[in-house]
Formats: C-alpha cells, sequence, structure tokens
C-alpha cells in the first residue's frame, strides 16, 4: 500500500486547523513514537525531537509480519553486501581511535542508545552509514570523512548516524537500500519501478533525516557547527570557513523557485537537499522542542512544538 507522505502531512494540518487541535495532532503523532520498539532509555528523548510524521511512520513498519521479513532479509543483506567493509574497516574504540571512541561515547550517552558498532573505512569515502537492525547497529564513517572533519564537526555527523539508531530507522533503511540494489540490476524498467513505487517511503526518508540531523544538533551543540558541517559534506575538501550559510540557503532557494523542474527531482531523493536540511535545523533550534530536549526551559515566545512541524513541512515539502 502507497500514499503521498507529503499530502498527508498538509491534509493533516489542513483539517487540524485550531491551535488547540494542531497541539492533540502533535500529541497523538508523539505518544506513537513512545511505543515504537526502541531502546527503553531512549523513548524520552525521541518524544521530543523527533519528526512527528517520521515518528508515525516508524510505528506504521512496526508489525510483526514486516519485522519478520524485513529482519530476515537485514541478516543477510549486511553479510552480503557489508560483511566485508565491516570486518576489513578499523573498529573505533579506545586503542585505535581514542578521540573518535569518546566522540561515540557522547553520542551514546546523549542519546540514551546501546552502542553501535562503529568502523572506519576507505570504502565509503566522505561519507557515514548506518545500518543493521535495533539489536545490531552498525556505523561506517568514511576515511575522507575522519581526516577532514573537525571534532565537533564529528560529533554532529556522528550524532545524526546515532539519531538512526535511536529512532529505530535502521532495520528499515536497510532494507530499503538492499531492495533498491535489487532493483537496479535489472536494467531500464528496473530503476524507474523502484522509484515510482517507494515515492511515499522517500518521503518518510526525507523526514527520518530530519529526526538524524535534530540528534546531531543536539550532539554537536552548536548551530554553527552544524551548518558548516552539512556544507562540508557538499564541498568533500574544500573548507567552508568564511562561507556564509545563509546566502547559500537564499541561492538556493532563488534557484529552485524559477522552475518546477528544478525540483522535481527530489521526489525520488531519499535526503532534503542539504539548504533545507539547514533550513529545518534553523527552526528547530528556535522551537520548544530544542530546548526541552536539552532539559532547559523554554524562553517566552518560542515556537511551539505545532508550529515547528508545520514550518519544517513547509520547508522540505517537493512543490
Amino acid at each position: 500500500m502507497t500514499w503521498n507522505m507529503e499530502a498527508t502531512a498538509n491534509t493533516a494540518y489542513e483539517t487540524e486547523n485550531s491551535r488547540s487541535r494542531k497541539r492533540e495532532f502533535l500529541h497523538k503523532a508523539l505518544t506513537v513514537a513512545k511505543k515504537a520498539i526502541l531502546p527503553e532509555q531512549a523513548e524520552k528523548n525521541i518524544m521530543v525531537y523527533s519528526h512527528p510524521v517520521d515518528a508515525v511512520q516508524v510505528r506504521i513498519l512496526d508489525n510483526p509480519v514486516i519485522n519478520t521479513v524485513f529482519k530476515s532479509l537485514i541478516d543477510t543483506a549486511v553479510d552480503a553486501k557489508y560483511g566485508t567493509v565491516l570486518s576489513s574497516g578499523i573498529p573505533v574504540n579506545e586503542k585505535t581511535f581514542p578521540e573518535l571512541n569518546e566522540i561515540v561515547e557522547h553520542c551514546v550517552e546523549m542519546l540514551q542508545i546501546r552502542r553501535p558498532y562503529v568502523v572506519v573505512s576507505g570504502a565509503v569515502g566522505f561519507n557515514a552509514i548506518t545500518m543493521g537492525s535495533d539489536e545490531e547497529p552498525y556505523i561506517v564513517l568514511g576515511n575522507h570523512l575522519v581526516s577532514a572533519l573537525t571534532k565537533e564537526q564529528l560529533s554532529f555527523v556522528i550524532g545524526h548516524e546515532c539519531g538512526h539508531v535511536a529512532m529505530g530507522h535502521v532495520v528499515y533503511h536497510t532494507a530499503a537500500n538492499v531492495v533498491g540494489t535489487m532493483a537496479n540490476a535489472i536494467p531500464v524498467v528496473g530503476p524507474v519501478a523502484y522509484n515510482s513505487a517507494c515515492i511515499a517511503i522517500k518521503a518518510w526518508s526525507r523526514r527520518s533525516e530530519i529526526t538524524a540531523d535534530r540528534a546531531g544538533l543536539l550532539c554537536c551543540g552548536d548551530m554553527e557547527t552544524a551548518k558548516k558541517t552539512l556544507m562540508q559534506l557538499e564541498l568533500g575538501f574544500i573548507q567552508v570557513e568564511g562561507l556564509d550559510a545563509d546566502n547559500y540557503v537564499e541561492s538556493s532557494q532563488s534557484y529552485r523557485k524559477a522552475g518546477v523542474l528544478r525540483r522535481i527531482g527530489e521526489y525520488t531523493a531519499s535526503h532534503p537537499i542539504l539548504p533545507k536540511r539547514i533550513q529545518a535545523l534553523d527552526v528547530f533550534e528556535n522551537s520548544e522542542c530544542y530546548y526541552l530536549a536539552r532539559n532547559m526551559v523554554p524562553p517566552t515566545g518560542t515556537m511551539s512544538a505545532a508550529e515547528l512541524m508545520k514550518a519544517v513541512e513547509e520547508q522540505i515539502r517537493v512543490l
């Protein structure tokens, strides 16, 4: 069964048009998140910083039939697709990468999750990926990423990946990647059929990245660091110091507004484009959810949780 996640979120807000009903809608979505299968100690934090549509989608997918199919697929897929990477990658611990190990420990403590098995590998380059299952999560950090980023920037990246673990995304993301790889093996028809069938799942995936970015911000503790890290992921080894993140976002907006076809490719993307992710973090930092996630009292006039969801939906929608 497929549905348009973009339309679902927008319709929900059009229907729940009063402020009190918006709050009720958000409360229901967050209650669903609490019931998702997550490490027990992580539930409180997830309730605060997860994107509500993301939380609802995780709950929808979390049923015995789907989990049985997915987990059987995951066990085989991780061994087949990533076994060599995980076997040959250098594990992160106090003996191999003591500073990196401290960052992992910090993120695990901040998000209150079980520690994933983390390796540094040349197989993923300037990237980081999370895979596996809730019981056995794995994170692979690209060697170029580790060498290029500062300690603070790595806190954002590792916090982002740990956010996927905390929210319970890992098994579903891994399954989707495996299915995508299988579809791409079928010339012409495979990729077209896969992208068409997975538009709704990709819409959820983009929202799951918003949740993970929020976890990254909580772990690095600095908005400027988060912005510069996202820009660094685009530029690779070109340093971002001196670049204006706000100008980057504004330029992207101007370009995209000039034509519908310039935005249509986002429908099949698993991640929002980087300028949108920066925008979404900006509004999160100015919301009550951010302060509550940091165990702080929100200042008067701070954006409510319901207002945050609406603002982010407007930012990350494709058309």
